[in-house]
C-alpha cells in the first residue's frame, strides 16, 4: 500500500494489521513522519493507513482494535453536538454514521465538467477482433460452436493515463462545514472529470497534525469509480466525527484535538504517474477560483507524464509555477 506515512513508524508491537488496513501506535519519536510533509512523530501517536471508506468506518465501529482502550473524549468530541450545524451536518454520530453507510448518497454534491482534455480520444476501439480469450464474450458465435467466440475492441487509443490525488481532509476548527462540503464538491468534480477523460485516479485522502496520522485509499488506479465514497472521506462530518473518533484512542491527545496544519507543496505518493495533484485545507480567499483555472489548464494543455499541480492554501502551482 503506498503512503505518505514513512513505514518506519509503523514497525512496533503496538501495530494491527488486517484486510485493507495497517495501523499502530508509534513507539518512537523522530524526525518527519511524512515522506513530503511536516510534523514530527510523537511516541503514542496513533496512526493508521485503510482501502476504502467502509474498512475505515469498521474498524472504528469493532471498538477493539486499539486493545479496549478508553477513548479520551474531549471539547467538541465526536459524540457531542456543541457547534450545531455551522460544524457538522448530522446531530448525532450515530446519524452520521448512518447515513455514510447507508446512504452516501447524500454527501454527494457537485455539478459535473463537460470537458474533453486536449488530444483525448475513446478508449475502445472501431473494429473487433475474436479469438479464444478477450474482453467480452460473443453469445451468437458460442451457439454457432465457433472456438474463437471472445472478442477484443481494436484500432483505438487504449491507452489510459494516471492521476495521483492527495486530498488534506483535516481543518481548522473556525471552518465551517459548508465550506468544507463545498471544497469536497471541487475534489468530486475533478476526480470525475478526469475519469470522464479516461484518465484513472488514485485518491487517496489524508488527515495529519501534531495527534495523529490517518491516510484512506478511497479509490485505486483500477477501481470503477464510486464518487460516494470520496464525497463521505472528503466530508465535514467525517472528519469531524469518524477521524475525532480514531484520534480519541491516540495516546498523544492532551488538551485538544490538536492543529490542522496543512501539508506541504509536493506531498506527493507516486512519483510513476502521468500528474500528481495535491488539494490542500488552506481556505484563503480565491481558492474556489483555482479549482476553475486548472480544469482550464487542462483543456488547453491536456496531461503530459510528470506534469504536478498544488491546489493549497490559497495559491494555485501548476508544474512548479504559481499561477
Amino acid at each position: 500500500m503506498k503512503t505518505i506515512l514513512k513505514d518506519e513508524y509503523l514497525k512496533s508491537e503496538n501495530r494491527v494489521t488486517g484486510y485493507g488496513f495497517d495501523t499502530g501506535i508509534i513507539n518512537r519519536t523522530g524526525s518527519s513522519k511524512l515522506y513530503n510533509a511536516g510534523y514530527n512523530v510523537k511516541e503514542g501517536e496513533l496512526v493508521g493507513r485503510f482501502e476504502g471508506v467502509r474498512t475505515f468506518i469498521d474498524f472504528i465501529e469493532s471498538g477493539t482494535v486499539f486493545g479496549n482502550r478508553e477513548p479520551n473524549y474531549m471539547r467538541d468530541s465526536s459524540r457531542e453536538d456543541t457547534r450545531g450545524s455551522d460544524w457538522v451536518r448530522y446531530k448525532t454520530y450515530d446519524e452520521a454514521v448512518n447515513k455514510m453507510l447507508t446512504e452516501p448518497q447524500v454527501f454527494r454534491s457537485y455539478t459535473e465538467a463537460d470537458i474533453k482534455l486536449k488530444d483525448y480520444e475513446a478508449p475502445t476501439g472501431n473494429a473487433i477482433d475474436y479469438e479464444i480469450t478477450g474482453d467480452f464474450i460473443d453469445v451468437g458465435r458460442v451457439l454457432e460452436g465457433i472456438p474463437e467466440a471472445f472478442g477484443s475492441m481494436k484500432n483505438g487509443n487504449v491507452t489510459n493515463k494516471f492521476a495521483s490525488i492527495v486530498v488534506a481532509g483535516m481543518s481548522h476548527c473556525g471552518i465551517e462545514q459548508e465550506t468544507i462540503n463545498e471544497r469536497s464538491s471541487k475534489v468530486m468534480r475533478l476526480v470525475d472529470m478526469l475519469e470522464a477523460n479516461n484518465v484513472r485516479c488514485r485518491v487517496t485522502v489524508v488527515f495529519s497534525n501534531d495527534n495523529w496520522h490517518c491516510e484512506i485509499v478511497t479509490k485505486q488506479y483500477q477501481d470503477k469509480l464510486d464518487i460516494d465514497d470520496i464525497a463521505v472521506a472528503t466530508s465535514a462530518d467525517f472528519f469531524r466525527r469518524l477521524q475525532f473518533s480514531f484520534a480519541e484512542h491516540s495516546q498523544t491527545k492532551s488538551s485538544n484535538y490538536g492543529r490542522a496544519g496543512a501539508l506541504q507543496q509536493k506531498t506527493y505518493i507516486d512519483d510513476d504517474c502521468d500528474i500528481n495533484i495535491l488539494v490542500g485545507n488552506g481556505y484563503k480567499y480565491g481558492w474556489q477560483e483555482h479549482f476553475e483555472t486548472f480544469e482550464k489548464l487542462l483543456l488547453d494543455n491536456g496531461i503530459t507524464y510528470g506534469d504536478t499541480a498544488d491546489l493549497n492554501n490559497g495559491y494555485l502551482v501548476y508544474n512548479g509555477s504559481q499561477i
